[in-house]
């Protein structure tokens, strides 16, 4: 009897076990995420954390974000994408083909004018890229790859496109444009901050970090596919991407992600950025822009800074009696939705000890709160 009760025992305790298997095994399910190839190597990093602390399975396709929105469109299987911009994610929102309201940015990239060779790249890259001592650029399909498009935008305002468009050796993606550069197929490239930054990477080489103002934003959005509404293992790995600590390792690739301890930057955006020509014998100038406010505080402009100009102050003109005469500007405040011109005969930058304006002049301005915005002014001719 006390043999059958322990037979009994063990039996109860084996179904118990198997039963608590069998739940795993159901509540554990699998997910097939779409990775713009720029993301592969953090998704890598972060799959073995994520199946470990969950049981879930995920496997990954890499592609340009171009490619692999095309294969959602033609029923590819996937779960999740991972897109390197905006607008694709949002386009399958709308078209019904990715959950309403899951759609969120994950990370912001940056684009780097790369080389593996050292000593290539100096401290202006755009000088480099005018210099013209090279045979080959690496860039991304620009219809196919955000980071491509970032590059041609990038080419636009230094003005180069044109004189540049022979040189240009594109990738599908923005890998293979990195591979391009790496091989030395190409002696520069336009590619990812995360692909240079790779531990990954066996040489570090020389790059110039381009300044966000000469593109439009890298903004990299995840969405939950249509097909995944009710996959806990797809809707558990976005919930992931969103943790603190995790974006905490995205930072580490070299991406910008908004933190506890970072807040996000402003959101200014500029246009008809503009410097004009010294008048001969002279070395002051002046530089007008428009600045629009696209987010929800006010920003203060306190500064200004660029290589080469002994001193960039904030003016504006003042018409009194008839006389026009200039008064300096400690700070210029933007407030949410407003957009603000310096412009003739009103708010204005003057430039001192200036002795020649470039094509394009990289201005840095200072925010009151220690934000720094390089924006790219076109030079103009005394009189235009």
């Amino acid at each position: 009897m006390r043999c059958q009760g322990f037979r009994k025992t063990l039996i109860g305790w084996l179904g118990l076990a198997w039963w608590a298997m069998s739940a795993a095994a159901v509540a554990a399910e699998q997910a097939l995420i779409a990775v713009a190839a720029n993301f592969a190597e953090v998704v890598e990093r972060l799959e073995g954390d994520f199946e470990r602390e969950t049981g879930h399975r995920i496997d990954m396709t890499v592609g340009s974000t171009g490619k692999l929105y095309a294969q959602i469109r033609s029923g590819a299987p996937f779960d999740v994408l991972l897109a390197a911009d905006q607008a694709r994610p949002e386009r399958l929102e709308a078209d019904g083909d990715a959950v309403r309201g899951s759609r969120f940015t994950y990370a912001s990239g940056r684009l780097v004018l790369w080389s593996a060779d050292p000593d290539r790249i100096g401290p202006d890259g755009a000088a480099t890229l005018r210099a013209g001592q090279f045979r080959r650029l690496a860039i991304a399909n620009p219809d196919l790859a955000p980071y491509g498009l970032a590059a041609v935008q990038t080419l636009e305002a230094l003005g180069l496109r044109a004189s540049l468009a022979d040189r240009m050796v594109m990738g599908e993606s923005i890998g293979q444009a990195h591979a391009m550069v790496a091989t030395g197929n190409a002696e520069l490239g336009l590619v990812a901050l995360a692909q240079v930054a790779s531990p990954r990477q066996a040489a570090p080489g020389s790059r110039w970090d381009v300044p966000a103002a000469l593109h439009q934003p890298i903004r990299q959005d995840a969405v939950l596919l249509s097909r995944a509404e009710d996959n806990s293992a797809a809707r558990d790995f976005m919930a992931y991407l969103r943790r603190d600590d995790v974006r905490q390792i995205i930072a580490g690739f070299g991406y910008e992600v908004d933190t506890p301890d970072r807040q996000a930057g402003p959101r200014l955006e500029f246009s008809q950025a503009r410097v004009r020509e010294p008048i001969p014998g002279q070395d002051k100038t002046v530089g007008y822009f428009n600045v629009t406010n696209q987010g929800g505080r006010p920003v203060t402009l306190v500064g200004a800074r660029a290589d080469g100009v002994r001193a960039i102050e904030m003016h504006t003109t003042l018409h009194e009696d008839g006389m026009a005469r200039m008064r300096r500007l400690p700070e210029v405040v933007v407030a949410p939705g407003e957009t603000v011109a310096f412009e003739p005969g009103g708010r204005h930058l003057m430039l001192f000890g200036v002795a020649a304006v470039p094509e394009t002049l990289i201005v840095v301005l200072v925010t009151a709160g220690g934000d720094e915005i390089a924006v790219p002014f076109a030079r103009f001719a005394l009189g235009g």
